[in-house]
């Protein structure tokens, strides 16, 4: 009985061992498998932080172009405010030198209203 006592218990020790191989060689296969996922991840993460990187360089040049166009929109109307400005004065100045024009154009006109009659004048009194 010993013996056969002895079969039956090594009987279960190989049926515990061969349980625990298969547990092991399913383990190994989980362990293989996470192993790859990680692997998957890691490398997904790489790519992840190289497009953010890349979408982090994108914002900096629309940041930095944006930033260019409101100062050269700042700029811009600088310039249109001091147009303004310069056609106002322009303008006063236009409209000044037309009166001073009209006036000159009156005396001028009278002067030589004036001139015509002392012609006149001349002429009747010295005919040829």
């Amino acid at each position: 009985m010993t013996n056969g006592h002895n079969s039956t218990r090594l009987d279960r020790i190989e049926a515990i061992l061969e349980q625990v191989a298969n547990q092991q060689a399913q383990l190994s296969i989980k362990q293989n498998r996470t192993q790859d996922q990680i692997i998957t991840l890691e490398e997904a993460l790489i790519s992840l932080a190289n497009r953010q990187a890349n979408t982090q360089e994108q914002l900096n040049e629309l940041l930095e172009t944006a930033t260019n166009i409101f100062n050269r929109d700042a700029v811009l109307n600088d310039v249109l405010l001091e147009l303004h400005q310069s056609h106002e004065q322009h303008q006063i100045r236009y409209e000044e030198h037309q009166r001073r024009f009209e006036e000159n154009q009156r005396a001028t006109n009278a002067a030589l209203e004036r001139f015509e009659t002392i012609l006149l004048q001349l002429i009747r009194r010295f005919p040829e």
